[in-house]
């Protein structure tokens, strides 16, 4: 075994005898399977275990960066820190630091400065080539500089971050601000960024945001005031939208009051198909779990009631010659009342929708746009697999808790795909998995016995001729002759047995494919041991449906449901019917 081999099995092997009480069996080796053999100890020291899973990756991470960044930091020794937060406080300092200085040239009003950030507004293109240096913004180009274009009607600003390195594309921001209210951001490569919020933070954006905007109100007040009119075209494109919008509701509404004349989900009709059952069971959820005024029949001839007695007060108030204040107030408190109505649903306030949720169908409630799924229980079951499924597809079992998905690696799968390993090693190299014992006997060595048995049988064949001669007058000659060649025998016999043990043959192949049977078998035993030591993707041999299983029985149905994870059962004509809000 190489020096450093062995170094690196005594260090490990000190690390778990040190901090197995504290860590755990399991955990301590989860460090060692992560961490490199010389930052065990000091991982040992501050590595907490409260959150550990969170803990341990960042001591990783951050001993990734002190490999890279250790000769730059005040302590190049990692033991010189004694938390992970002091490792972390260093390196984020260092990364941090000011790496540059900008100076204001002719040509472009400086916006902003502080350690971190230069925000400057070029007004010219001689300022825009010098602050936009080293992007790909046209901007920016000696040669055909785009940046007249660009200010026709809004102002660039460059965003220039003094704390990244020159290759990294957000260490130079342009900002397109549009008098119109409109912002397109750039990075250095000149690629637009659609969040970049997330790359900074929203309370940095904002701010330099609102330093952006005070400059603009101050610099180009008079170009604000001329695009104002696009705010104008702005609230108009949105009364169309509000008005499309209208048209959809009273679409919807429409085709409500279509099935309520028909009535189209009686549960008595003798008619009420599975989708009369679901909207039934949409609405009796919407009952439990909201407070909407579900209306009764008693609550319909109320109306009618008021509706009638409101047209009977019109006609006699239009009768009257007289001003008939009292009728006014009369009509005015029953349109009150029957106000108080209109937030009542019914069956038919529900609509179903033509796309479904993981084979669930979905129901709108018309009054206020919350959709719904329902489903029978088979179509639950269904739906909850794929939806696991989806899940597995968009976030990798990555997105799992690691424990968790070690449980479900296929040993077989893992085994298979040895196989091929094993048999073609010990097939090619036998000697390294026996002992020279277990060899057959070579051919040289099979026709050697095969020779010395057939002598020895000559010589038994002769023994007999001679034993029948004894009482001869040589007897004695016969006798020594026999011993002869019983001597002989016995050293062939000798010779044979030398042979036997010490054969220079191949292996048995019966005992080759019970060794990679053996390997095989062994790999099946331990599955993680061998994916890790030959460091393979776990997620490579996950039994997906066994996994997609026990992430159903463990998080339940509830896991399909959005909004708030709960579900309600409903009996509905005799058929369960499975509920829950979307959003």
């Amino acid at each position: 075994m190489k020096f450093l081999d062995i170094l690196k099995e005594s260090r490990e092997d000190n690390f778990k005898q040190q901090f197995t009480r504290k860590f755990g069996q399991e955990n301590v080796q989860r460090i060692v399977d992560l961490i490199e053999p010389k930052f065990l100890n000091w991982v040992g020291q501050v590595l907490e275990t409260m959150n550990f899973d969170q803990n341990l990756m960042k001591v990783k991470q951050n001993i990734d960066l002190f490999k890279k960044y250790s000769t730059n930091l005040p302590k190049t020794d990692i033991s010189q820190y004694k938390s992970i937060d002091e490792l972390a406080t260093a390196i984020k300092t260092y990364v941090e630091r000011p790496r540059r200085s900008y100076k204001q040239v002719e040509g472009g009003n400086v916006v902003y400065e502080d350690d971190r950030f230069f925000v400057v507004n070029p007004l010219t293109p001689t300022a825009s080539c010098y602050y936009g240096k080293g992007t790909k913004w046209c901007t920016a180009a000696e040669t055909n500089n785009q940046f007249v274009k660009y200010n026709d009607d809004g102002k660039l600003f460059y965003i220039l971050d003094k704390t990244k390195a020159a290759n990294d594309p957000m260490y130079k921001i342009a900002l397109l601000k549009k008098f119109d209210g409109e912002e397109i951001f750039y990075d250095a490569k000149d690629e637009v960024l659609h969040k970049p919020k997330e790359i900074f933070g929203e309370e940095i954006v904002s701010k330099l945001i609102k330093e952006i905007l005070d400059y603009m109100n101050s610099e180009f007040s008079e170009q604000l005031a001329i695009f104002a009119d696009k705010e104008r075209v702005k609230k108009e494109k949105e009364r169309i939208e509000a008005l499309r919008r209208r048209r959809e509701q009273m679409a919807k509404e429409a085709q409500a009051e279509e099935r309520r004349l028909d009535n189209e989900w009686d549960l008595n009709s003798g008619n009420c198909d599975e989708e009369c059952l679901k909207a039934n069971g949409v609405l009796r959820f919407i009952d439990d779990t909201n407070n909407h005024n579900i209306i009764t029949n008693e609550d319909r001839e109320y109306i009618a009631s008021l509706k009638s007695e409101i047209e009977r007060l019109n006609n006699e108030y239009n009768q009257s010659e007289d001003v008939r204040t009292d009728l006014l107030d009369s009509i005015s408190e029953l349109e009150d009342e029957l106000e108080g109505y209109s937030e009542y649903i019914d069956l038919y306030s529900i609509i179903p929708l033509t796309y479904d949720y993981y084979g669930l169908s979905q129901f709108e409630l018309i009054t206020d746009g919350h959709t719904y799924a329902a489903g029978t229980q088979q179509e639950m079951a269904d739906a909850v697999v794929d939806y696991v499924n989806q899940l597995v597809d968009d976030v990798g079992y990555e997105g799992f808790r690691a424990s968790f998905v070690e449980d479900h690696v296929d040993a077989d799968m893992v085994a298979d795909h040895f196989r091929d390993f094993w048999e073609e090693d010990i097939n090619n190299s036998p000697d390294s998995y026996f002992d020279d014992e277990s060899r057959m006997l070579s051919d040289g060595q099979n026709d050697q016995i095969s020779h010395m048995k057939k002598q020895i049988q000559y010589y038994r064949t002769v023994i007999q001729t001679l034993e029948a001669r004894l009482d001869d007058e040589e007897e004695d000659e016969i006798t020594s002759k026999i011993e002869e060649f019983e001597s002989n025998i016995e050293e062939l016999e000798s010779e044979i047995e030398e042979i036997e043990s010490d054969p220079e043959g191949d292996f048995p192949q019966d005992l080759i494919d019970e060794k990679v049977e053996e390997m095989i078998e062994d790999v099946r035993s331990s599955p993680l041991y061998y994916i890790r030591e030959h460091g393979m993707e776990i997620t490579e041999f996950i039994d997906r449906q066994s996994f997609v299983d026990a992430v159903v029985d463990e998080d339940g149905w509830g896991v399909l449901c959005p909004y708030d994870g709960n579900y309600e059962e409903y009996n509905i004509n005799d058929k369960w019917i499975y509920v829950f809000r979307l959003d």
